[in-house]
């Protein structure tokens, strides 16, 4: 959704960013879905034995499903603003927003592949990277500067979701380690 997002933002596709807006409320009822097993393991003791897991599992489990849901609301963001930008990003501002979405995109997928320190050593990098980008933006001020800083914003909450899920993923580690 979030790669998508970017490339209807890049290519200027209008269309193509409202089909990939509408697939948040998908993302929002399987966080829905989530969040309703997750109360019932907390009510419900025998909801852990059914589920066969145990609190912390499912509370790592709620806490990463939920970060996936804001990169979604992020994704809709970002093709939101496909609509409402003057024009597309030229090239070398579209080339610059494609790489570091993916940068971003890759501390998700870094961390949910249970690699929380390079996850939140990427997130530093990405970051820096935005920052230096977002200036460079300010400074050159065309049409769409203020609609893609605020896409750069949205790229930098997505590095920092892929931290929160790397945290979550290391506090599971420690606990799992120290057992």
């Amino acid at each position: 959704m979030h790669r998508d997002a970017v490339e209807a933002v890049t290519a200027g596709d209008a269309e193509f960013a409202r089909r990939v807006a509408m697939r948040d409320d998908d993302v929002d009822r399987l966080f829905a879905l989530v969040s309703r097993q997750f109360y019932r393991v907390l009510v419900d003791v025998r909801e852990i034995d059914q589920l066969e897991t145990d609190r912390l599992t499912a509370f790592t489990q709620f806490r990463i499903a939920r970060q996936l849901e804001r990169v979604a609301d992020h994704a809709e963001g970002i093709a939101d603003i496909a609509d409402r930008q003057p024009a597309p990003p030229d090239g070398k501002t579209a080339d610059g927003i494609e790489s570091l979405a993916a940068d971003a995109r890759a501390v998700v997928t870094t961390a949910l592949d249970g690699q929380p320190v390079a996850a939140l050593d990427r997130r530093t990098a990405v970051v820096d990277a935005l920052d230096e980008f977002d200036r460079t933006l300010y400074d050159d001020g065309d049409d769409g500067a203020y609609l893609h800083g605020r896409l750069v914003e949205r790229i930098r909450r997505t590095a920092h979701n892929g931290g929160n899920i790397a945290e979550a993923v290391s506090l599971v580690d420690t606990v799992d380690g120290g057992s």
